[in-house]
């Protein structure tokens, strides 16, 4: 039952890989969020006895140096950035965030309660995307937008950025309204009347309406 529970997963993983060669540099960013599975050294940074920091880790990564990965070399999340023609994702502050983050953290589970307070949980991991630059999210969504089809980038953020030159408005403009009608009075003087409202409307709701 085990065996074939990891020729699944590693059928499913080779089918994303072969997904992801498919539509290499048609993809603005990659997120990732999970465990120690995709963690590229988040636990590096955090006071956890959870960490990949140390040898033999790394051995057969560029430079041969323990980067935090719980792996001997690159690990799942590398290899699918490489095939999407991303470069590789680093917890570094100074990251360059335009390509995506790595959100992922060694120890994390479906619950918090999960090695609470060693590892980033998965609901503070799905948060701190609201984090990142808002230029951040207006670079994503415009690349996305680009003239080559490209699968819908969502931005996670509370708000979206203005869109950029390369971006189109999904929404109806409102039409313009009508010119006010010209006065049949000498005089500029303007005056209100309150609109009619029922008996039962208190004074205080009654809308104004102004009129030449």
């Amino acid at each position: 039952m085990a065996g074939a529970s990891v020729f699944a997963c590693c059928s499913l993983f080779i089918m994303a890989l072969m997904a992801a060669a498919a539509i290499a540099g048609s993809v603005p960013a990659l997120y990732v969020f999970g465990d120690s599975l995709v963690d590229v050294g988040n636990n590096n940074h955090l006071l956890t006895p959870i960490k990949a920091d140390f040898t033999h880790n790394g051995m057969d990564y560029p430079g041969r140096k323990a980067t935090g990965r719980f792996s001997n070399g690159k690990n799942s999340a590398d290899f699918l950035a490489d095939k999407l023609g991303l470069a590789t994702l680093s917890s570094s502050s100074n990251a360059n965030y335009v390509n995506g983050v790595n959100f992922a953290s060694g120890g994390a589970g479906v619950s918090n309660a999960t090695n609470k307070n060693k590892c980033i949980t998965f609901d503070k991991q799905m948060a701190l995307p609201v984090a990142l630059p808002v230029t951040q999210a207006c670079t994503h969504l415009s690349r996305a937008a680009s003239g080559r089809p490209r699968p819908r980038a969502t931005w996670p953020g509370p708000s979206l950025p203005s869109p950029s030159a390369a971006m189109t408005s999904s929404t109806t403009p409102r039409p313009t309204p009508p010119p006010h009608p010209p006065s049949n009075s000498g005089t500029s003087t303007r005056s209100c009347k309150p609109s009619r409202t029922s008996s039962t409307s208190s004074t205080t709701s009654a809308r104004a309406r102004c009129c030449s």
